[in-house]
């Protein structure tokens, strides 16, 4: 029953990982959308990326659990 109750503890600490991560990478698109200074385009997709693949790591780990 403890080790359920882990499992679920784990899958939802995942979940709120990718809605982190989500939030992350529109957070960051915005503000590359509304940036006009090339630095903060340079950021924003450096931001962006960084969302992106963090995002996909956690969906394949959602997955596998």
């Amino acid at each position: 029953m403890f080790a359920q109750m882990a499992k679920q503890k784990s899958k939802d600490e995942i979940y709120e990982k990718v809605l982190q991560a989500k939030r992350d990478y529109e957070t960051a698109m915005s503000r590359f959308n509304a940036s006009d200074d090339e630095a903060m385009i340079n950021l924003a997709v450096f931001d962006m990326n960084a969302a992106m693949k963090r995002y996909c790591c956690l969906i394949k780990q959602a997955a596998e659990n």
